[in-house]
Protein backbone atom coordinates (compact mmCIF):
# COMPACT_ATOMS: atom_id res chain seq x y z
CA UNK A 1 0.00 0.00 0.00
CA UNK A 2 1.39 3.54 -0.86
CA UNK A 3 0.60 6.82 1.14
CA UNK A 4 -1.66 9.30 -0.51
CA UNK A 5 -2.87 13.31 -0.02
CA UNK A 6 -6.74 11.30 -0.23
CA UNK A 7 -7.14 7.48 0.21
CA UNK A 8 -10.74 6.16 -0.17
CA UNK A 9 -9.50 3.08 -1.86
CA UNK A 10 -12.16 -0.14 -0.57
CA UNK A 11 -10.07 -3.06 0.43
CA UNK A 12 -11.12 -4.97 -2.73
CA UNK A 13 -12.93 -3.52 -5.87
CA UNK A 14 -15.83 -5.41 -7.31
CA UNK A 15 -15.51 -6.72 -10.96
CA UNK A 16 -17.48 -4.07 -12.56
CA UNK A 17 -16.26 -0.85 -10.30
CA UNK A 18 -15.30 1.88 -12.23
CA UNK A 19 -11.80 4.04 -11.06
CA UNK A 20 -11.05 6.78 -11.69
CA UNK A 21 -8.16 8.37 -10.37
CA UNK A 22 -7.36 12.52 -11.11
CA UNK A 23 -3.75 13.92 -11.17
CA UNK A 24 -3.26 17.34 -11.46
CA UNK A 25 -0.06 17.01 -13.45
CA UNK A 26 2.12 13.92 -14.42
CA UNK A 27 6.01 14.49 -15.03
CA UNK A 28 7.16 11.56 -14.50
CA UNK A 29 5.16 8.14 -14.04
CA UNK A 30 6.29 7.35 -10.52
CA UNK A 31 3.34 8.52 -8.58
CA UNK A 32 0.31 6.67 -10.94
CA UNK A 33 2.73 3.75 -11.03
CA UNK A 34 2.28 3.40 -7.64
CA UNK A 35 -1.35 4.38 -7.68
CA UNK A 36 -2.30 2.14 -10.32
CA UNK A 37 0.12 -0.27 -8.50
CA UNK A 38 -2.04 -0.32 -5.83
CA UNK A 39 -5.53 -0.93 -7.57
CA UNK A 40 -4.88 -2.95 -9.52
CA UNK A 41 -3.59 -5.00 -6.36
CA UNK A 42 -7.24 -4.30 -4.99
CA UNK A 43 -8.60 -6.48 -7.48
CA UNK A 44 -9.90 -3.34 -10.31
CA UNK A 45 -10.11 -4.78 -13.67
CA UNK A 46 -7.83 -2.46 -16.03
CA UNK A 47 -9.62 -1.96 -18.07
CA UNK A 48 -12.05 -0.55 -15.42
CA UNK A 49 -9.21 2.24 -14.62
CA UNK A 50 -9.86 5.79 -15.98
CA UNK A 51 -6.80 8.69 -15.31
CA UNK A 52 -7.50 12.18 -15.68
CA UNK A 53 -4.94 14.75 -15.66
CA UNK A 54 -4.36 18.59 -16.70
CA UNK A 55 -0.80 18.60 -17.97
CA UNK A 56 1.06 15.68 -18.92
CA UNK A 57 4.63 15.47 -20.46
CA UNK A 58 5.19 12.41 -22.80
CA UNK A 59 7.85 10.16 -20.82
CA UNK A 60 4.94 9.58 -18.29
CA UNK A 61 2.81 8.81 -20.87
CA UNK A 62 4.74 6.84 -22.97
CA UNK A 63 5.95 4.56 -19.62
CA UNK A 64 2.28 4.16 -18.32
CA UNK A 65 0.76 3.35 -21.42
CA UNK A 66 3.48 0.61 -22.58
CA UNK A 67 3.17 -0.53 -18.85
CA UNK A 68 -0.70 -0.42 -18.16
CA UNK A 69 -2.45 -1.11 -21.77
CA UNK A 70 -6.17 -1.48 -20.75
CA UNK A 71 -6.04 1.76 -18.35
CA UNK A 72 -7.73 5.35 -20.31
CA UNK A 73 -5.99 8.20 -19.63
CA UNK A 74 -7.48 11.87 -20.22
CA UNK A 75 -5.43 15.09 -20.39
CA UNK A 76 -6.36 18.99 -21.31
CA UNK A 77 -2.51 18.99 -22.51
CA UNK A 78 0.80 17.38 -22.96
CA UNK A 79 3.96 19.18 -22.49
CA UNK A 80 6.75 18.26 -24.68
CA UNK A 81 9.71 19.50 -22.28
CA UNK A 82 10.82 19.03 -19.23
CA UNK A 83 14.18 19.31 -17.46
CA UNK A 84 17.10 17.49 -16.61
CA UNK A 85 15.04 16.52 -13.75
CA UNK A 86 12.09 15.61 -15.31
CA UNK A 87 9.54 18.35 -14.15
CA UNK A 88 7.63 20.03 -16.68
CA UNK A 89 8.88 23.44 -18.33
CA UNK A 90 7.98 26.10 -17.65
CA UNK A 91 6.52 25.06 -14.59
CA UNK A 92 3.54 24.88 -12.18
CA UNK A 93 4.65 24.58 -8.93
CA UNK A 94 3.62 22.29 -6.97
CA UNK A 95 0.31 21.98 -8.21
CA UNK A 96 -0.81 18.18 -6.07
CA UNK A 97 -1.24 21.45 -3.26
CA UNK A 98 -2.37 23.61 -4.82
CA UNK A 99 -5.11 21.46 -5.72
CA UNK A 100 -5.45 19.30 -3.07
CA UNK A 101 -4.56 21.68 -0.27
Amino acid sequence: STDYYLNTLPEEFLPDEKVLVVMPEMSSPHVLDRVLTDILARKAPMENIRVMSMLVAPPALSSLGLKYPGVKMYCAMIDPEVDEQGRILPGLGDLDRRTFG
